[in-house]
């Protein structure tokens, strides 16, 4: 198979056992911020190192990158309560994917600024999955026979000051690169709109 292969859309969110109002997709209301060209290009991209990834670390990358998605994915909360709720479930299913806990290969990957504040995010993991995209709990009868590890394209968010600026892309480059490290020729990605599961495909 060539390494040109499908990318499937799709957006991993999980906010399990948590009562989430959702709004209207986008960022929360933040004023704009005008970045100049070198200011942009000091946004490194890479992989969260160890540390960051044991939860109980000071240094945790979890609870913030669990923030910047709440508030990244949606624009209006009724209370701010709901933000925290979000963010505390976010949290909990980002280290369930790219702590330790996880035994599958598994990365997660940040974009952040000279001062350390993390702008983006997106996870990338092994998990078992259909060929049409869909996981054990969800598959149909006719997906049992092409059911095989295959790596996820999750959590994809960038600070919405920091959108149209190339970053969503160079985290999923950054994402395709982890999986042919490890043997992929593919990557599911995936989008959960308001009221279905949509699948489109894209070269990668």
């Amino acid at each position: 198979m060539a390494v040109g292969s499908r990318l499937l859309l799709l957006l991993h969110i999980a906010a399990a056992n948590a009562a989430v109002v959702m709004g209207r997709a986008g960022g929360l209301g933040k004023q704009h911020r005008q970045l100049s060209p070198i200011m942009m290009t000091r946004v490194q991209v890479r992989t969260a190192a160890e540390s960051e990834l044991r939860p109980s670390d000071r240094n945790s990358a979890f609870p913030e990158v669990a923030q910047l998605c709440a508030k990244g994915l949606f624009q209006q909360m009724d209370s701010p309560r709901d933000e925290v709720v979000l963010a505390s479930a976010l949290g909990n299913d980002l280290i369930e994917h790219f702590s330790r806990r996880n035994r599958e290969k598994n990365a997660l990957l940040i974009a952040e600024t000279p001062s350390s504040e993390i702008v983006g995010s997106v996870g990338i993991e092994v998990v078992f999955l259909s060929e049409a995209g869909y996981s054990i709990r969800r598959q149909r009868a006719e997906d049992e026979a092409t059911m095989a590890p295959r790596p996820l394209l999750s959590n994809l968010v960038v600070d919405r000051s920091y959108r149209r600026r190339g970053i969503a892309k160079r985290l999923c480059k950054a994402a395709e690169a982890a999986a042919k490290e490890w043997g992929y020729g593919e990557v599911y990605l995936k989008a959960v709109s308001y009221t279905h599961l949509t699948l489109p495909t894209k070269r990668i």
